[in-house]
């Protein structure tokens, strides 16, 4: 199987080869079947996934237009659907702990897609500028296992003007949590040694998490969870107050939401920032001018590297290519359901700007 890059009505597209002509969508999985004696499926929205023995099957419903350009939310609101019942599928039993992550992930991957909605669909990212039609108001992404997160802290510090003293922020270095799953469960993990080692790191004061950078302590009780959301300030914001404390609102600052379902998590996104302030949230907020960067793991020249997600092919080359063109050599492996596959170009200018997801492996 190919993967083909190639423009559709003015618009770069990454086509799976099967689909271009069919505008369907069918494909298996193995290894996702849980311990239940008698396997479930499920038809919602207009994805379903059946069983051959063990085998997942997963398709899209006759006549539903996957290239519909004049429409794109209902794509986004079935596969939303989809993800729902492919929790409650995973909590029965039909499906191994992390299967209905892995599914989705395959299916997002699978899906014909404009390359500017390649992280909408891989990472969730969304933000009310790049995908108007989603008519959201809140900039996130999910966090996956394999993911890197960059944590690049600032300082509050006083510079001293003709005006008078005014506050500025000075880095602080940076540090790394790598995001992995907790062994035979589906939640997740910020710093695999201090979670089978049994250490935490000292916490805020008060009934949620709080950091300003390095570690995050999510071992305990109910703040381990399989879906975490990082949410960024609306805008420019205040992260200290006049007298130079914390603000508490999420709004104004880096926040992680976690959730126990991906249902529960499109009712929190829905009602950010309250559902952090709510009595139980699960939300931990990043004072200070902190910045964080989910950072993503590919191959290039047979050397692993990790890139931010946001990152395309022209990105990777600029680093170590004096051209501004794409290389005649350029070979681009996608692993994509345990499979390598070569994703071929329609010309040498068109697709330089894909979006890269993890695992790419890039050379020339």
């Amino acid at each position: 199987m190919i993967f083909q890059v190639k423009q559709l009505n003015g618009i770069p597209w990454i086509l799976p080869n099967g689909i271009i002509s069919g505008k369907s969508l069918s494909f298996s999985i193995t290894s996702v079947a849980g311990t239940n004696s008698v396997l479930q499926g499920i038809t919602t929205g207009n994805f379903q996934l059946a069983w051959n023995g063990t085998i997942a099957q997963v398709s899209t419903i006759a006549g539903f237009n996957l290239f519909d350009q004049a429409n794109r939310k209902p794509l986004r609101d079935s596969l939303d659907a989809f993800i729902i019942a492919l929790d409650q599928l995973e909590a029965t039993a039909n499906l191994v702990p992390g299967g209905a992550r892995l599914i989705t992930q395959i299916t997002a991957q699978y899906l014909p897609l404009p390359l500017s909605e390649v992280p909408l669909y891989f990472f969730n990212l969304t933000n009310p500028l790049l995908y108007t039609f989603l008519q959201a108001t809140q900039t996130y992404i999910d966090l996956i296992p394999g993911m890197r997160l960059a944590v690049c802290g600032a300082n509050l510090y006083q510079e001293n003007l003709d005006t008078g003293a005014v506050p500025a922020y000075g880095g602080s270095g940076n540090s790394y949590l790598y995001i992995s799953t907790i062994p035979g469960k589906n939640l997740l993990s910020y710093e695999s040694f201090l979670d089978n080692m049994g250490i935490h790191v000292p916490l805020g004061a008060g009934s949620k998490i709080r950091v300003a950078s390095g570690s995050v302590d999510f071992m305990s009780g109910t703040e381990l969870q399989p879906y975490n959301r990082l949410f960024y300030p609306t805008g420019p914001g205040n992260s200290f107050t006049a007298i130079n404390l914390p603000d508490n609102n999420p709004a104004n600052n880096a926040s992680i939401v976690r959730a126990e379902s991906y249902q529960n998590m499109l009712q929190y996104t829905n009602s950010f920032p309250f559902c952090c302030q709510a009595a139980g949230g699960r939300c931990s907020l990043f004072f200070g001018r902190t910045q964080l960067i989910p950072q993503i793991n590919i191959r290039v020249n047979s050397e692993q590297v990790f890139v931010p997600v946001g990152t395309t092919l022209r990105h990777v080359v600029e680093k170590s290519y004096t051209s501004v063109a794409r290389p005649k050599n350029l070979q681009f492996l996608r692993y994509i359901n345990q499979y390598g596959i070569n994703i071929i170009f329609e010309n040498a200018t068109i697709g330089f700007d894909m979006f890269l997801v993890p695992g790419d492996d890039i050379s020339w």
